[in-house]
């Protein structure tokens, strides 16, 4: 096999590494791989010791161990140091010749390689889809998905947490609480533990947190929720989640009431938080058409100066 041509590969994919982080900062969207210790740290995940031995999708490995910083989120090379060990693999794969299972550990939906580094960055360079791999299964209470980014997995963290201290996954697993902002769980459980003081007093009896839990989800999350849907008012916020929406809407109307004085719907509080803050490029036109009418009018009732 002509040598100068898996050197002439390398190069290209070193290439394709600046190129990636480039267009990664670009984008907004981080070409790092993610850390093991890190996301295990964050998600509170749980090693099972159970593992498995099987093919899994090269797509669906996002991660490393201890070489994180050694490739990019695609697993192209980011050093010239591999370009021997690169290359030897590379030999080795093109000519069928069988290499030992990769060694990951899987969280979620996603793989961290803890051995086999160049064998997943060459793998994905010859355009192959799978990868045998023997695979430690990792439990954690929230969704991990390839495609998660840094911030998306400080929120994930705090969700983790949420469940740890709530048990709502346990008590309710069909429950999706996901948020899109930092900090929103507090405000969940304050209304939980409101809940169940309110259910002390009705029932006259005590109240366990799984019983406030469960009654809060039905009796208040729920039927709120409903009215969020059957507003439409999801789709006026492109990229927010029901509970996103739920807490914005709980606000919204609370801080409707104060400065009324008077109870408001939940259709009222809906609409005029979809008027006043929607992104939709014919709700932001709107709202610039009343201001300017706003400014105009002013300027009417100004004196006229001289």
């Amino acid at each position: 096999m002509n040598y100068e041509s898996p050197v002439r590969e390398f190069r290209a994919a070193r290439r394709g590494a600046t190129i990636e982080e480039i267009l990664g900062r670009l984008t907004g969207r981080s070409s790092d791989l993610l850390c093991y210790e890190e996301v295990r740290d964050l998600l509170h995940a749980k090693t099972t010791y159970q593992v498995e031995h099987r093919e899994i999708p090269l797509g669906a490995i996002a991660g490393s161990v201890e070489r994180c910083t050694d490739y990019t989120r695609g697993f192209l090379p980011r050093k010239d140091s591999d370009q021997s060990r690169w290359i030897g693999i590379k030999q080795a794969l093109a000519s069928s010749h069988q290499l030992p299972p990769i060694q990951v550990y899987q969280v979620g939906h996603v793989y961290f390689v803890a051995d086999g580094n160049h064998r997943v960055s060459v793998a994905k360079q010859l355009g192959r889809i799978h990868i045998e791999a023997q695979v430690l299964l990792v439990r954690t209470r929230v969704p991990l998905s390839p495609g998660v980014q840094p911030d998306e997995l400080a929120l994930q963290g705090e969700y983790a947490r949420f469940l740890e201290r709530t048990g709502l996954d346990e008590v309710l697993p069909q429950a999706d609480l996901r948020v899109t902002a930092k900090g929103q769980y507090e405000a969940i459980e304050g209304q939980i533990k409101a809940h169940r003081t309110f259910l002390k007093v009705d029932l006259r009896r005590r109240v366990s947190y799984q019983e406030a839990l469960v009654s809060w989800y039905d009796r208040v999350y729920l039927p709120l929720l409903q009215e969020i849907r059957e507003c439409g008012v999801l789709r006026e916020f492109p990229g927010r989640t029901e509970t996103d929406l739920y807490l914005w809407l709980c606000a919204h109307r609370m801080t409707l009431e104060e400065v009324l004085g008077t109870e408001i719907a939940v259709e009222m509080a809906a609409g005029d938080l979809v008027r006043q803050f929607s992104p939709r490029p014919l709700r932001v036109l709107a709202r610039l058409r009343i201001r300017l009418a706003q400014a105009l009018a002013l300027r009417q009732l100004l004196p006229f100066r001289t």
